[in-house]
Order: structure tokens, then C-alpha cells, then sequence
């Protein structure tokens, strides 16, 4: 069932929208030292919504306490975490994140929604 509108164009144009520097994981090879390396794109700007995950929600959600979570809301298509895959990342504002779970509602509202999860030690962690 398709809504015949992107919901997210609609609210996106009422609440506004950020940039966000967006990188997607073309694969990834195993250095010279056993470990796996991913590599990237060229980046390119995607605009949506950047929201904080507040961390009193972060257990019911199964999240890392130690970590910073955020959600991230577009018409933009990307890629997660999966078996043996490596993901796609985002930067916003100086620092840079990890696509860690995806929600597509793109059949139905035409946009998805990302948790992404900040990577220590790129951009200020």
C-alpha cells in the first residue's frame, strides 16, 4: 500500500532539513596484517532529519550504554551493517557514524529510517 505522496518530502519541507556527508561501502579487502579494511565512495551530500537517540531508550532499543546513537531519517537509500558487510557511514557536523540498522518505508512513505551509531576516534569520539 503506497500512500500516492512522500510523507517524508511533506514533513522534511516543514521541519527542515540538515546536510550530511555520506559515504557507501564499496567492499572490503584483508590487509597485509589479517584485517579486514573497508573502503568507501567518493562522498557525496544527502540531506534529512538528525535526531538523538536519548540514552534512557538505549536499553529497551539493545544498545551499547557506552555508545553514541543517533537517528537519521531520508529519502536517501543506504546500506547497514549485515553478515560479512561492512555498512555505509555518514559524517555530520565534524563527526562520522556508522549505518548500524536500517528501517526502509520507502513502498509505503518514501523515505527510511537509520540508527547509526558514532565510530570512536573519527571526529572528536
Amino acid at each position: 500500500m503506497r500512500l500516492g505522496f512522500n510523507v517524508a518530502k511533506s514533513a522534511l519541507g516543514l521541519i527542515g532539513k540538515e546536510q550530511a556527508t555520506y559515504y557507501r561501502c564499496t567492499g572490503r579487502t584483508t590487509n597485509e596484517i589479517g584485517l579486514d579494511v573497508s573502503s568507501f565512495t567518493d562522498p557525496v551530500t544527502v540531506r534529512g532529519s538528525w535526531q538523538p537517540i536519548p540514552k534512557n531508550t538505549y536499553q529497551d532499543l539493545g544498545l551499547d550504554l557506552q555508545k553514541t546513537y543517533v537517528t537519521w531519517i531520508t529519502c536517501d537509500l543506504m546500506q547497514d551493517i549485515g553478515r560479512d558487510e561492512s555498512g555505509d557511514q555518514v559524517e555530520f557536523q565534524g563527526k562520522r557514524y556508522q549505518v548500524y540498522s536500517a528501517t526502509p518505508w520507502g513502498d509505503v512513505a518514501g523515505f527510511s529510517k537509520y540508527t547509526l551509531v558514532q565510530i570512536p576516534n573519527e571526529g572528536g569520539a
